[in-house]
């Protein structure tokens, strides 16, 4: 374990759930790390796009919001057109997510109608 902690650039003291969090016992930064390393060898959009998305959601829960808001713009980049509405009812609902960890409530409510809109129309 004490390796594995250097690895990550921490100091053995420093336990990596308590500063990161942990995904499956992983600390989060490795998960994002991993995640990132993922979109840069990806060639397919909708796939790209659901990385990017799962990045958001863990910076959603770590209540780094800026970060997560950039990871959905980045997903939403990656989708086109009505071949991905599921792709982009996932990223409304995540943005919808956020809204409501702002208290913006009727703004989530007005993302979930979206996301709803998206999937009736498949």
């Amino acid at each position: 374990m004490r390796r594995a902690v250097e690895s990550l650039g921490m100091t053995p003291e420093e336990d990596p759930a308590e500063a990161n969090g942990v995904i499956g016992g992983v600390p989060q930064r490795l998960v994002l790390d991993n995640l990132r390393a993922a979109v840069d060898l990806e060639q397919r959009d909708e796939v790209k796009a659901d990385l990017w998305r799962q990045i958001a959601e863990i910076h959603r829960r770590r209540g780094t919001y800026a970060a997560a808001y950039e990871g959905l713009d980045r997903a939403e980049a990656c989708l086109s057109g009505d071949q991905q509405r599921l792709q982009l009812a996932r990223v409304r609902i995540a943005r919808s997510m956020l809204a409501i960890e702002r208290g913006a409530d009727a703004e989530a409510r007005l993302l979930g109608a979206e996301a709803i809109a998206l999937l009736v129309a498949e």
